[in-house]
């Protein structure tokens, strides 16, 4: 009962969701992330550093001992970008016991587009949004010079059409100087070497279009668990599933394996990626 809560009414569902997230909802809250984090870099030249990861939600050493190398990096990141699945259900012992401990250590924000693997109880993604607030599945934050959005394309608590047009709209409202990233849990299925496990294909479509028409600078992706890329329709695409879960085998040496993402932005704008991985000890 404790891990799903599916066998409670509502009430002490609520209860007990308080009890078990409650203690972290200030410091995991998104909204309460974006403001400590700010909007400007404070290297003098703007130049800044963000770190990108994903399916996270197994293998808990690995997550932890993931959190504190990102936590030991010169120059320390100014941010993480899960793209998702960060623990096996979504339910609140899941988030206190898996997810939360290992941040409780470092100071850098952790931003999530969330994963078909954090969906909770009956699926409603009641205990994700308990921690990280209400309006933690599609949201956005500008950093720098450069908008970061996150949207939800894989539970069934948002609306798929309605967060295709409240991300056409994010976006064509960015500033114009600003670059345009966004992340998002299941690649698109258009992408025909991520096709076999990946988001509906008319939704797929929709969304390249949109990565097209705004010219996004980088899509970040999760749900298939190994490290690779593409380019579709003049925008860069990143997948980054390799925080933990099963790797996939399709990628190669240098994709079939845990990592993480380091991506340094310059004070043009530009971005460099470099790929930090994880091996078993011999």
């Amino acid at each position: 009962i404790e891990a799903s809560g599916v066998n409670l009414d509502p009430e002490a569902f609520n209860a007990l969701l308080e009890k078990e997230l409650g203690p972290y909802r200030e410091r995991f809250n998104f909204a309460n992330q974006i403001e400590q984090l700010g909007r400007g870099p404070k290297g003098a030249d703007g130049a800044y550093r963000y770190v990108v990861m994903g399916d996270s939600r197994s293998q808990w050493e690995l997550w932890s001992n993931i959190v504190k190398h990102i936590d030991r990096l010169d120059p320390k990141p100014a941010f993480v970008i899960n793209s998702g699945d960060i623990v096996p259900d979504g339910f609140m012992d899941q988030f206190r016991d898996y997810y939360i401990p290992p941040l409780l250590e470092t100071d850098i924000p952790h931003f999530v587009a969330i994963g078909n693997h954090d969906e909770g109880a009956g699926s409603l993604v009641r205990e994700y949004r308990h921690l990280f607030g209400e309006n933690s599945l599609n949201y956005y934050f500008d950093y720098g010079k450069a908008r970061y959005v996150f949207i939800d394309n894989t539970t069934d608590a948002t609306d798929r059409d309605e967060m295709l047009e409240w991300l056409d709209h994010t976006l064509a409202e960015t500033p114009a100087t600003f670059g345009k990233i966004v992340a998002a849990h299941e690649p698109p299925a258009n992408i025909e070497k991520w096709a076999y496990h990946a988001w509906d294909e008319d939704e797929s479509k929709v969304f390249t279009d949109l990565m097209t028409k705004h010219a996004v600078d980088a899509v970040y992706l999760g749900h298939i668990h190994a490290y690779s890329t593409a380019e579709l329709g003049g925008v860069q695409y990143t997948i980054s599933g390799g925080g933990g879960a099963g790797l996939h085998d399709r990628f190669g040496p240098l994709g079939n394996v845990h990592h993480y993402v380091i991506c340094d932005v310059a004070p043009d704008g530009t971005v460099k990626q470099q790929i930090v991985r994880f091996y078993e000890a011999e």
